[in-house]
């Protein structure tokens, strides 16, 4: 990659950054109206941005059975640990069931925004 590509690779990644008083700097706008790939990603930020908004209101069911199963595999893997350490580990549930949660809103997220 030559000097210049990079020059440009560098104020692409600086002209979609966004930080305070961005909108005053005269070659940022100037950046910003030329180039194409800056453009397209501005474009695709903006369409995602509305997509998001539009499932702001969108409310998706979990599966059925999933409370059970979550408790049913955390139970699981507590009775697991408790036997290879020989104690109690409450505190790897609880983050167990934090992590159940998230992977569980993700996979959601994914599958009402495939839906869209």
């Amino acid at each position: 990659m030559n000097s210049r590509a990079m020059l440009r690779d560098v104020r692409c990644a600086v002209a979609l950054a966004k930080f305070p008083g961005s909108g005053r700097l005269r070659w940022l706008r100037t950046h910003r109206a030329r180039c194409l790939p800056c453009q397209a990603e501005q474009a695709r930020r903006r369409r995602l941005q509305r997509q998001m908004h539009d499932l702001a209101e969108v409310t998706v069911p979990a599966p059925t059975g999933l409370a059970t199963d979550v408790v049913y595999r955390l139970d699981r893997h507590r009775i697991e640990a408790v036997r290879r350490e020989g104690s109690d580990s409450t505190g790897w549930m609880v983050a167990a069931a934090a992590a159940a949660g998230c992977a569980m809103a993700l996979a959601l997220a994914r599958r009402a925004l495939s839906a869209v």
